[in-house]
């Protein structure tokens, strides 16, 4: 037992210091429906991150299948992972017609292990986005 327990804190202290750089497979919550007054997924996506840490300083790429690629920034404390896209300008289909409308998202999540996980809010005009979830396995 008291072997298992100095492993466990041995090896925590490693993952926590590796940071969040690397390739990450993810899943998220990516088309969502509104039913009465509440949001439900009808599908999730996957998806990947690429990441680079410096210091607390993280930077890399989003992307899923047919979506383009866009760049991510962030920060990481070595606890909460906080990544956004910024502002930029997207085609999206609102009723089935195309839109360029402006749209940033965001995510929120913990690392435990080799596994981010969390939240994220797909911010598309003045909407009010639902509540994702996702997570992500390092590659």
């Amino acid at each position: 037992m008291r072997m298992v327990l100095a492993l466990s804190i041995a090896v925590a202290p490693a993952l926590a210091a590796q940071g969040v750089t690397g390739t990450w497979n993810a899943m998220f919550d990516s088309d969502i429906t509104m039913q009465k007054d509440t949001f439900v997924v009808k599908a999730r996506r996957p998806a990947v991150f690429v990441l680079a840490q410096k210091g607390d300083s993280v930077t890399g790429t989003w992307g899923s299948g047919s979506l383009p690629t866009v760049p991510v920034r962030g920060t990481f404390d070595g606890r909460v992972l906080r990544l956004t896209t910024g502002q930029r300008e997207s085609e999206i289909r609102v009723n089935g017609e195309a839109r360029k409308m402006m749209i940033r998202t965001d995510w929120m999540g913990s690392l435990q292990g080799n596994r981010l996980s969390g939240t994220m809010f797909v911010n598309i005009g003045d909407r009010e986005p639902p509540t994702r979830r996702w997570e992500a396995d390092r590659k």
